[in-house]
């Protein structure tokens, strides 16, 4: 999975639906799943993101963006971790053993 952070939740899955057009699975109410066909991308409270990345950014930087929480097993059961952009936006990175996430005939 992956999972950004977004300040207006009803435009990043506006934008999801209309603009880059993949399918909106089932998803809980404070995130918005998009099936990519082998994985899933996920807008997420901005708020939300960065409470739970609340860890202390350890100055690595890769290509333009900073980890802000090195990947580690989460409290759900699977693994996450963020990073910012060089737009200052946070993304988590998930694997989670729980669900699927792959094509559907796979």
């Amino acid at each position: 999975m992956i999972t950004r952070g977004v300040r207006d939740m009803a435009r990043a899955v506006r934008f999801c639906e209309e603009g880059l057009g993949p399918p909106k699975i089932d998803s809980p109410p404070e995130v918005a799943f998009f099936n990519l066909n082998g994985t899933w991308f996920g807008p997420y409270g901005w708020d939300d993101l960065a409470e739970d990345a609340s860890q202390p950014a350890d100055g690595q930087e890769f290509r333009g963006a900073t980890i802000v929480k090195p990947a580690q097993k989460a409290t759900w059961g699977g693994y996450h971790g963020y990073f910012r952009d060089s737009d200052g936006h946070v993304w988590e990175i998930a694997q989670n053993p729980f669900m699927w996430v792959g094509p559907e005939d796979a």
